[in-house]
């Protein structure tokens, strides 16, 4: 059996790591599609269904792990728009029987940016500071 270096058996390492965080990324980009979807389903509902709570949580939860996982990446870009998800998830969270609608019209576009960020070109990183941005203002308005 021959030995590998130290240095050799740490690139290693990282590689596997970053291949596993980049799956993971991929795998919260379809989570946060799919809880959009549910959020807006439960929210829809009068009364809002018992769920909407626990999925708004989830979406909060998933988009700060995502948030996490992207930095440092070629990907951290993404970050913004997970930020902005974490916004409108907290202003989601304090209204639940009345949620801003624009909030809700809002959110399958950012889970849409957010699928489709996962691209190093310049006009998807501006693109999504400029979604960000956008709805940043708009949730600074609201509160």
């Amino acid at each position: 059996m021959a030995s590998i270096s130290r240095d050799e058996l740490r690139r290693r390492v990282r590689g596997a790591w970053t291949l596993v965080n980049e799956h993971r990324i991929e795998r919260q980009t379809i989570q946060v599609g799919w809880l959009v979807a549910r959020i807006r389903e439960a929210l829809a509902q009068r009364p809002p269904s018992d769920t909407a709570a626990a999925l708004i949580g989830d979406l909060r939860d998933c988009a700060t792990e995502l948030r996490l996982r992207v930095a440092g990446t070629g990907f951290d870009h993404v970050a913004h728009l997970a930020a902005t998800m974490i916004d409108i998830c907290q202003g989601l969270g304090q209204n639940i029987c009345d949620p801003d609608q624009r909030w809700l019209a809002v959110l399958p576009q950012i889970a849409g940016a957010v699928a489709k960020s996962f691209s190093r070109e310049r006009e998807c990183i501006r693109a999504s500071r400029q979604i960000s941005e956008a709805v940043g203002r708009h949730t600074q308005v609201v509160h």
